[in-house]
């Protein structure tokens, strides 16, 4: 079997707290209670995962990101699709 999480964590940890321990930040306020089950690459994350994209070479599927949250440089913002956190 293959394991498709970059990182799995082993209880949820809570958004606001991965975005404290970062010094990062959301665009818009967020729910307190959200929580991140996983890392996982933005090929393989669902939506209960953390990601991370950077670069021209991850825009290619970006519309059929289904990440939770997703670590994201300011060029790409844009593309996000809606139902994606951005940090």
């Amino acid at each position: 079997m293959t394991v498709n999480d970059f990182f799995k964590v082993s209880e949820a940890i809570a958004l606001s707290l991965i975005l404290e321990e970062t010094d990062s930040s959301t665009i818009e306020s967020i729910d307190n209670d959200i929580l991140i089950y996983s890392v996982s690459s933005s090929h393989n994350a669902t939506e209960n995962d953390l990601t991370f994209l950077s670069g021209n070479g991850n825009i290619k599927n970006i519309g059929a990101l289904n990440a939770k949250a997703c670590f994201i440089t300011s060029d790409l913002l844009q593309k996000l699709p809606n139902s994606v956190i951005p940090i």
